[in-house]
């Protein structure tokens, strides 16, 4: 072979290895570049998240004391002693009923006990001298027997004057009315000055105990059956939330599960006590009432902004290991600190696109940015 033909040969090689290497580099850039080119999509990775398990009810509040202030003596009112509307302590004076004429029966009560409780040693002296002379025969028996009946009937007056002084105090105390326990007094039903007592025990007021407070509500019977799965936690924690204002929260737990069930309504009646400090919550109110019934410390959750819906049909945009997007159908239940909890469709490690789900479809091929939302 001559030496033209060998570097002619050699010539043509090295541009067909130059060629080869161009279209390999000109081909791998033009992935690169499109793989560049490729959306960046937000997206999470799922774990297992540790999530409440709670029941939401609608509940209403009640006093666990009220209280209604009668008058038990019939007087003039003349003394009340609250602001309608405030707060009272307990043994605090609310009202006041005259109480000259039974201060002054009293003191007739007590007059007449002492007569009475004289009369009786009087003839006390009396018996014992008759159970001497009897026993010397110096008198009677029918004496004797007359002087010891009276001695008898005056012990019995005594006592009767013991009972109606007693009697006559008790009536003095109850012109005085006190608050039973610390709570909230409405307004005043009587006017002072007015009569009142007697035979109808006058309305006076009414004291509700606000602190702590019960909140009924009445769960399914559904809902019943779920929660005897987590007895194990009773009693249940349970926040109060009125509807009008989320930011106030009360704290409390169940107390009471009826034993018997509402075939009517087919619920059962709980109540919970909460603690109401500053007295926010008022008897007759509608709550909102979360039970707590444990934790689930494998729970899939997905932001909420990441669910997709169409005719009721719940779904998500998930990545495969290729990048290429897939519709899963999802079921959720209920929703923990603005993400859905998951209960089919899902898996742990799988990824699902979290934002601009509107420029999405299926079968596009992405480049998934996790950790970014």
């Amino acid at each position: 072979m001559s030496v033209y033909a060998f570097l002619k040969k050699y010539f043509y090689i090295i541009m067909l290895a130059t060629l080869i290497w161009l279209t390999y580099y000109l081909y791998h850039s033009f992935l690169s570049n499109k793989a560049h080119n490729l959306p960046k999509i937000p997206a999470i990775k799922l774990t297992y998240s540790t999530v409440p398990i709670d029941k939401t009810f609608i509940g209403i509040t009640q006093s666990t004391a009220s209280v209604e202030i009668r008058a038990r003596v019939k007087g003039f009112l003349t003394e009340k002693h609250f602001i309608e509307g405030e707060g009272v302590k307990k043994d605090q004076l609310l009202f006041v009923i005259d109480p000259k004429p039974f201060a002054v029966k009293v003191a007739a009560m007590e007059a007449n006990l002492a007569k009475r409780i004289a009369d009786e040693a009087f003839l006390k002296v009396q018996y014992a001298r008759m159970k001497t002379l009897v026993a010397k025969g110096d008198v009677s028996e029918a004496k004797y027997d007359e002087v010891k009946a009276q001695y008898e009937a005056a012990k019995a007056e005594v006592a009767g004057a013991l009972a109606n002084l007693t009697e006559a105090k008790i009536d003095l105390s109850y012109c005085y009315m006190r608050s039973p326990f610390n709570g909230l007094i409405g307004e005043k039903k009587v006017n002072v000055g007015n009569l009142v007592g007697g035979q109808e025990n006058t309305l006076l007021a009414t004291v509700n105990q606000l602190n702590p407070i019960y909140v009924q509500f009445s769960p399914s019977i559904a809902d019943y059956a779920e929660m005897l799965a987590f007895a194990q936690n009773r009693p249940f924690k349970v926040w109060a939330t009125l509807p009008e204002n989320r930011q106030f929260v009360a704290q409390g737990k169940v107390d009471l599960i009826d034993n018997i069930a509402n075939t009517a309504t087919a619920s059962i009646l709980m109540r919970a006590t909460i603690e109401n400090r500053e007295a926010l919550l008022l008897p007759g109110l509608y709550v909102e009432t979360k039970v707590h019934l444990g934790d689930n410390p494998q729970a899939i959750c997905v932001p909420q902004e990441a669910i997709m819906e169409d005719q009721g049909q719940k779904t998500v945009f998930i990545v495969d290991a290729n990048g290429i997007i897939k519709v899963a159908e999802i079921e959720v239940g209920s929703e923990y600190k603005n993400q859905a909890i998951v209960t089919k469709g899902l898996e742990v490690g799988q990824i699902v696109l979290t934002s601009a789900l509107q420029k999405l479809q299926s079968g596009m091929k992405v480049i998934p940015q996790l950790g970014i939302t």
